[in-house]
């Protein structure tokens, strides 16, 4: 039971010196991306809906591109686990006793 144990010089280390560093530089990270996407994208439906110009129309079909990659790399993600040389089934067959053909 090695949560029962007392933590490691190591582990102790990486939460006192580089957790709140990294921490502090991912808050960053996370809010000034947040606030840029945001207004990048309230400016461009702006300017899309209030104005007519040449490629009015791809650029608002463009807009729709950000809501579908999420799902797209999520799927492209769980293929590359779940597949025959993913990291979920190397694990289980080296972990389980299971025939390959199970897969």
């Amino acid at each position: 039971m090695r949560f029962l144990m007392p933590p490691s010089d190591t582990w102790l280390h990486i939460r006192q010196v580089m957790l709140p560093n990294v921490f502090d530089r991912t808050l960053t990270i996370m809010i000034l991306s947040t606030l840029m996407a945001g207004f990048l994208g309230i400016v461009s439906a702006y300017l899309v809906v209030m104005f007519e110009f040449t490629g009015r129309r791809l650029i608002r079909f463009l807009l729709y591109l950000p809501l579908a990659i999420p799902p797209y790399i999520k799927a492209y993600v769980l293929v590359a686990m779940l597949s025959y040389t993913g990291f979920i089934q190397q694990t289980l067959r080296h972990f389980v006793d299971v025939d390959p053909r199970w897969f």
